[in-house]
């Protein structure tokens, strides 16, 4: 697929998510009794790989407060192809609570973490043990992924950071090389690709693109 119809899809696929979750802040008052817009909770934030999760929330803390609270919301199709893609009902987690937090504090939070640490083939899921609210919900490395983290507040004020994984190689290119070996002799088989994280191209809706 050219570069540039590839970007494409996955700019739609973020329109679709903000669409569906709104991005930036929102307010859960109804239009006639809208009040002032708050400041932002997180500024400079973006979804980012991560050297000690797979991928993060990263960002600083624009303001005090008495408590945060990050979920990821997600929708995942499987087979990995864009253009047939049939995403799954949105699945929402909780992935970590920050209490007592103050302005200028960095903000790293840990949006998906492989589930086995020892297994770079994944599955990932939502959320780190270490966080204390891992979640069994998640994806893996040939998943399309369309998602949203969702900050709360102590207030009815909600930020958003949406993003997509794209799979550089879908679940039926892999399965089509190894049906293609099936015929082969041992000595003519072609190898088969072992995917890690790396198949999954991240785009958000910050910068557009990131590796």
């Amino acid at each position: 697929m050219d570069s540039w119809h590839f970007i494409a899809l996955a700019v739609a696929a973020i329109a679709i998510g903000a669409a569906t979750y709104g991005i930036g802040w929102r307010s859960s008052h109804p239009s006639g009794e809208a009040k002032s817009r708050p400041a932002l909770l997180i500024e400079n934030g973006s979804v980012q790989r991560d050297s000690k999760y797979f991928l993060a929330l990263f960002g600083t803390y624009a303001r005090s407060g008495k408590i945060a609270r990050f979920y990821v919301s997600i929708q995942t199709d499987p087979g990995g192809n864009i253009q047939t893609a049939e995403f799954s009902k949105p699945t929402l987690v909780k992935v970590l609570e920050v209490k007592d937090f103050e302005k200028g504090e960095p903000v790293h939070v840990a949006v998906a973490s492989l589930r086995q640490e020892d297994s770079p083939q994944g599955p990932f899921r939502l959320g780190s043990s270490d966080t204390g609210l891992p979640s069994e919900a998640g994806f893996t490395t040939t998943s399309l992924v369309k998602a949203t983290v969702i900050v709360k507040d102590d207030s009815d004020a909600e930020q958003t950071f949406g993003f997509v994984l794209i799979p550089r190689t879908t679940t039926m290119e892999l399965m089509r090389a190894n049906r293609s070996n099936l015929d082969r002799r041992a000595e003519d088989r072609q190898p088969v690709p072992v995917l890690n994280g790396d198949n999954l191209k991240l785009m958000t809706e910050t910068d557009g693109d990131r590796q």
